[in-house]
């Protein structure tokens, strides 16, 4: 009886995912998210690898999204880059413990107003299971990298060569 509810369960959880994957497919394009963002904010949310120096050293980088080239911090560069948009319902049931990539900024105490998380995925055709995963949240990216959380908001560069030079300016 048990294995009857898990399947259930698990059924349910698979049209609802494909179902808000379509309902967000329809409301949000990849080219909503094309543009140039900054790191506006660098917050430590879990252990990771990544040095406190190393974290707040992209305070102001930048990544660019376009249908030509994902470009992380000008690091990590996808040209004919991919993406895809989705909606993923939060877990609020008391006792469950969502598995990895189920855990959006909500599980670690960043968001958790929201019902349902949207995500933006850059990633490139040769490693499709590889790439990054944003959170939409209001008009801003977050990325949740190596146990820190980093905030990007879409920025009109006007010739400025980098976030730092519009930072500055407002």
């Amino acid at each position: 009886m048990v294995n009857f509810y898990k399947a259930v369960l698990t059924a349910s959880f698979f049209f609802a995912s494909v179902f808000l994957h379509v309902a967000a497919s329809e409301e949000i394009s990849d080219q909503d998210f094309y543009g140039t963002y900054c790191v506006t904010d660098v917050e430590r949310y879990r252990g990771g690898l990544t040095t406190r120096e190393q974290a707040l050293s992209r305070q102001h980088e930048i990544v660019l999204i376009s249908e030509d080239e994902f470009s992380l911090w000008g690091e990590e560069v996808y040209e004919r880059p991919l993406y895809r948009i989705a909606k993923h319902p939060i877990m609020t049931e008391e006792g469950e413990v969502p598995n990895y990539q189920q855990r959006f900024g909500s599980f670690y105490g960043h968001g958790v107003e929201r019902e349902t998380v949207v995500t933006f995925r850059a990633y490139n055709a040769s490693a499709p299971n590889e790439g990054y995963v944003f959170e939409v949240v209001d008009h801003q990216l977050w990325l949740f990298l190596d146990g820190w959380f980093y905030k990007l908001e879409k920025k009109d560069l006007s010739g400025a060569s980098n976030c730092d030079s519009v930072a500055n300016q407002g």
